[in-house]
């Protein structure tokens, strides 16, 4: 390979991780936006309107099921959805293993659904959206960590025909730099997830 052609392969490769470094800081700046969302807690969404009928939390980071059952007992008129649970965990238990109390949830008897078929953020959707079209609903909050949320805002606008608004959800990469190396990691992954779902390819 002549020198030229080496040359023109390391300009583009230049090129290419300044584009990366440039995209990864947007997402990085993303998620922090959804991390000071998060701190505000139910204030971020809008004062006065009316609470959408369906409340959709994916499972994962610990906070996110005890915020989205509060959340619920501040909206009386609405249902939650609880996404990606195995098949075999009672609501109890699932809210005791995410940090929260083991006792009865006094007030959302019977306004608790659970989806045990989703494996993935895009299950996650797909699933949400056969039940918002089972129960013709067009408004819908999505509950989930601030790091995720930039992802999964992404997939269910794509996935999901009713509207979307986003309630972020504080978690440990924002909550303090305890395990940060691991934590660290885990906010890359996230990331080439995030690239992967605008190339089509997860």
């Amino acid at each position: 390979m002549s020198l030229r052609f080496l040359k023109i392969f390391a300009v583009l490769g230049v090129i290419a991780a300044v584009v990366l470094v440039q995209d990864f800081f947007r997402f990085t700046w993303a998620c922090r936006t959804f991390a000071e969302r998060a701190a505000l807690g139910p204030e971020q969404l809008a004062v006065g309107k009316k609470m959408p009928e369906a409340l959709v939390v994916i499972t994962g980071d610990k906070n996110r099921i005890p915020k989205a059952l509060d959340l619920l007992s501040r909206a009386p008129e609405s249902w939650l959805l609880i996404s990606g649970v195995s098949k075999k965990t009672h609501l109890n238990e699932l809210v005791a293993l995410h940090g929260g109390s083991d006792k009865p949830l006094p007030g959302i008897e019977g306004r608790v659904l659970i989806d045990s078929q989703a494996t993935s953020t895009m299950e996650n959707a797909e699933e949400t959206e056969k039940l918002l079209q089972k129960k013709n609903i067009q408004e819908m909050v999505l509950v989930t960590s601030d790091y995720h949320m930039v992802r999964a805002l992404g997939i269910f606008k794509r996935k999901v025909t009713a509207t979307v608004i986003p309630y972020a959800v504080s978690s440990d990469l924002t909550e303090g730099l305890s395990g940060w190396p691991v934590l660290a990691f885990k906010f890359v992954i996230e990331y080439w997830k995030w690239v992967a779902f605008r190339f089509n390819i997860y």
